[in-house]
């Protein structure tokens, strides 16, 4: 499997296993090869529309929109199968 395919399965897991919360703009962060497992780590980042916009009496000052979701999708370059579905913090995200 190589790079671009990785990239395409990753993003259509995400896509699948979130389908029922309608995430938008779904795109890809970063990917990294790991030689060792011999696989592929994608992480993916989307909105969840249902998420509101911080509240509260600073609103106002922060242009903020709703938070961004990151998953770490790890997929064999063997076979292309999932290995993994993980969360990648905010506070790791940068």
């Amino acid at each position: 499997m190589n790079l671009k395919e990785a990239v395409k399965a990753a993003k259509a897991t995400i896509i699948d296993l979130y389908s029922d919360e309608k995430i938008d703009e779904v795109g890809l962060e970063e990917i990294v090869f790991n030689e060792q497992r011999q696989s592929w780590r994608v992480t993916i980042g989307f909105l969840r529309p249902w998420m509101k916009t911080p509240a509260g009496p600073l609103s106002n000052l922060i242009k903020a929109g709703p938070p961004r979701w990151y998953k770490v999708v790890e997929i064999s370059s063997v076979d292309g199968s999932l290995v993994s579905i993980t969360d990648r913090g905010l506070a790791t995200a940068a």
